[in-house]
């Protein structure tokens, strides 16, 4: 593991008890913003720390990463069993260059740590709840779910823009591969590379607008470039020019 990374042997209490130490936020507060009582938090500040330690619920575990700023996944990482350290701490060095692998790894531990996917429940309650009835809280995290939501929603969105965009410059719709010749040969290449580097969706899909009409100009500059080449050596004759107008049919039958 890389030396800025947290170690996943440290215990949830610790992390939580320095995060709200940090926060400015007393227990009290802290208790009054997610719900619970005090003697729940402080068990809560012991887990993993000492035997009568307790491990949050699926539900007050999201609330304090939320108010306590918390990453979800390393927040998560020092929830698992002692038997799955071993092989989480292994999961992080392998394949620490694929954020992907952690979130599914982190995501069946999860699912198999909780027995319960409360959380889902909890969002689902706040989204279909009546505005007029929700609390200032639950209004934060309604924004808040909406916002993730929407961020997923575009991500996904510009993806599946880039990846027509590359497949209709390619032709790999038709399963044809456009001839560029030149440099533009590289540029349609990396195509798709140069668009997976953009950072914010909508940036994404700029690129996407202004490369798509590049290349478009580009491949009717070239579809024009060949009709004027004769091809096989042949003359290309115009049919406004041919001396022999074409018979009317009715004169034949005549």
């Amino acid at each position: 593991m890389t030396s800025d990374q947290p170690k996943p042997r440290e215990a949830l209490g610790k992390a939580l008890r320095e995060a709200r130490e940090k926060a400015g936020l007393s227990r009290v507060a802290l208790c009054q913003k997610i719900g619970i009582s005090e003697n729940t938090l402080i068990r809560y500040e012991r887990a993993g720390l000492e035997e009568d330690g307790q491990y949050p619920s699926s539900q007050n575990l999201a609330m304090l990463c939320l108010f306590l700023d918390l990453h979800p996944i390393w927040t998560l990482l020092k929830c698992v069993p002692e038997e799955h350290q071993e092989a989480a701490e292994q999961a992080f060095i392998d394949y620490s260059y694929e954020p992907s692998y952690q979130f599914h790894f982190m995501q069946t531990q999860y699912l198999a740590l909780l027995k319960d996917n409360q959380i889902q429940r909890e969002a689902l309650r706040i989204l279909t709840k009546d505005p007029d009835e929700l609390d200032d809280d639950e209004k934060y995290l309604k924004q808040w779910l909406v916002e993730q939501s929407q961020e997923i929603h575009d991500r996904q969105e510009a993806f599946d823009q880039r990846m027509l965009a590359f497949m209709t410059l390619t032709g790999a719709e038709k399963n044809e591969s456009l001839f560029i010749p030149g440099p533009e040969a590289q540029q349609a290449t990396d195509f798709f590379d140069y668009l997976a580097e953009a950072p914010e969706a909508g940036r994404a899909e700029q690129r996407i607008d202004a490369q798509i009409a590049r290349k478009y100009r580009e491949i009717e500059h070239l579809k024009l470039h060949k009709k004027e080449e004769p091809a096989g050596g042949e003359t290309k004759t115009d049919s406004s020019t041919n001396s022999n107008p074409p018979t009317d049919p009715k004169e034949d039958r005549r």
